[in-house]
């Protein structure tokens, strides 16, 4: 069974940041977040403050966490790490190719994803790496 965790992307300070504690509401949720560089705790922000990226369960080849919103080569183009509950049948995170309309890469487990597997960076902070020309 994968850990069940999550950042945050802050709109504010425009950075990543830990999630501490998610506090959910009807129609809302509050975090306690904490600065990943610094690891000074943050002010609570809101849903419409913050963005919330799951962790998949796995790690890249440097042993780093892989979450939603990150960035990964695959081949000759670039991918972001997404969930995707329409395209399957199970419902499962996945690689979906820049600039392909309709591929995407399902990993489920730890042996649907390649040992050579890098993040370069997450689609919030590193967007300069999405300028595809």
């Amino acid at each position: 069974m994968r850990e069940i965790k999550f950042r945050a992307y802050n709109k504010k300070t425009k950075q990543i940041e830990e999630v501490k504690e998610i506090a959910f509401f009807k129609d809302d949720f509050v975090l306690n977040t904490r600065d990943m560089k610094t690891l000074k705790m943050q002010e609570q922000i809101n849903s419409e403050e913050a963005v919330l990226l799951q962790f998949t369960g796995l790690l890249d080849k440097q042993g780093v966490e892989i979450y939603e919103g990150d960035i990964i080569p695959l081949g000759h183009s670039l991918s972001v790490v997404i969930w995707n509950d329409y395209i399957f049948d199970n419902p499962c995170f996945c690689l979906k190719v820049l600039n392909e309309d309709d591929l995407y890469e399902p990993f489920r487990n730890k042996g649907d994803i390649p040992n050579w597997i890098e993040i370069i960076g997450n689609i919030y902070e590193d967007s300069h790496l999405l300028d595809i020309n």
